[in-house]
């Protein structure tokens, strides 16, 4: 009788440690999803900020910005080679915003936010001539958020 309820006991403290491991273990993966999040906004973020300043701190990058969004067609062989590959870098960098929307890492607001701007951006006359381009390198469902901005 005493072995059977020592082992009632030993099943019983069992269960309750597996129960806490399991609580402990959700309470680990919402600590660690709010961190991956922290991450990744701050490395947008940064992302942003970087190109942001590049165009503030470079004259030359700034001018061909304007002058290439406003009539990609009067741009120079040179200057339609980087203003291809500064709205590349700028269309891969909304990409991955994208994806860490789609992977649920980002909250809706920061998301929405981006997504403001590839339609403010896609409208210009020199990035929509260069758009075809670009959507070669994206993937499928990329394009279709950017093309959502054009339709509407």
């Amino acid at each position: 009788m005493k072995l059977e309820k020592l082992n009632q006991w030993l099943s019983f403290a069992a269960n309750v440690g597996v129960l806490l491991g399991i609580v402990f273990l959700v309470l680990e993966m919402q600590q660690n999803t709010a961190a991956v999040q922290s991450a990744t906004v701050q490395a947008i973020t940064d992302s942003s900020a970087d190109a942001l300043h590049a165009v503030a701190l470079y004259p030359d990058l700034a001018q061909l910005r304007v002058k290439g969004e406003e009539d990609y067609g009067s741009l120079s062989d040179i200057e339609r080679f980087q203003f291809g590959y500064y709205t590349r870098a700028r269309w891969i960098r909304m990409q991955s915003i994208f994806i860490q929307n789609e992977l649920g890492v980002l909250q809706e607001n920061i998301w929405s936010s981006y997504y403001r701007i590839i339609c403010n951006d896609i409208v210009k006359a020199g990035i929509r001539d260069t758009w075809v381009l670009h959507k070669l390198v994206l993937e499928p469902e990329f394009i279709v958020v950017v093309e959502s901005c054009i339709d509407a």
